[in-house]
């Protein structure tokens, strides 16, 4: 992420509002690299993480440590559409967890949705349901519908950019992941797995899944 900024070129301190999508410890640790911004955080997905606090709902991916991230900045609640300037809105989409945030944003050519976990992989637009669990599996699956209506490009919380029409899917970006360690007696920093896949268009992947 920091060396993203650089390119740009940003550091965390220039920046000055984050959007936090939920309250899940993958998209908040970071949170504090960010001193001088404030957050925007939905009502119902602060109101979710208090009762996992109380031990009144379940849910493992809320660190106990939430308040303490957010008390550290001007934090704003949001309950509803929320236009941040002439081409972007943060809306609220229940699902995944009660409060996940949307941004969109206008460009010339499509307008752009950072998804946070409302939308978290291709394979949610493809079926236009969650493929993995949430608080309300119903209301997921009408937020990634909606978000599908709205958006032409797609940035999902856990894979690749890509855009979604009429069951086939473009990923905007190549993609690839390396594990690397040190198991005796080969060397030090070794690959032990390499995964590279190139920017693609998938046609109907469903019809080739097994899943109807």
């Amino acid at each position: 992420m920091i060396e993203v900024l650089r390119q740009i070129p940003l550091s965390p301190s220039d920046i000055k509002l984050v959007i936090v999508s939920h309250l899940h410890f993958d998209h908040i640790l970071n949170i504090s690299l960010f001193k001088n911004a404030s957050l925007k955080v939905a009502k119902a997905e602060v109101e979710y993480a208090r009762r996992v606090s109380a031990g009144e709902a379940d849910d493992a991916a809320v660190p106990e440590n939430w308040e303490n991230i957010l008390d550290r900045h001007e934090v704003r609640l949001i309950e509803g559409p929320l236009r941040i300037d002439d081409r972007t809105e943060i809306e609220v989409l229940p699902g995944h967890t009660p409060g996940g945030l949307v941004m969109y944003r206008r460009e010339r050519s499509a307008t752009v949705a950072v998804c946070g976990d409302v939308v978290k992989n291709a394979w949610d637009a493809v079926r236009g349901e969650p493929s993995a669990a949430g608080v309300d599996l119903a209301a997921a699956g009408r937020s990634i519908r909606h978000v599908l209506e709205r958006s032409r490009v797609i940035i999902p919380g856990h894979d690749r950019p890509f855009s979604f029409r009429n069951g086939t899917v473009e990923f905007l970006i190549p993609f690839s992941w390396q594990v690397r360690g040190y198991l005796l007696p080969g060397p030090e920093d070794e690959v032990m797995l390499d995964i590279s896949l190139p920017a693609a268009v998938v046609e109907n992947p469903q019809e080739h899944s097994g899943d109807r």
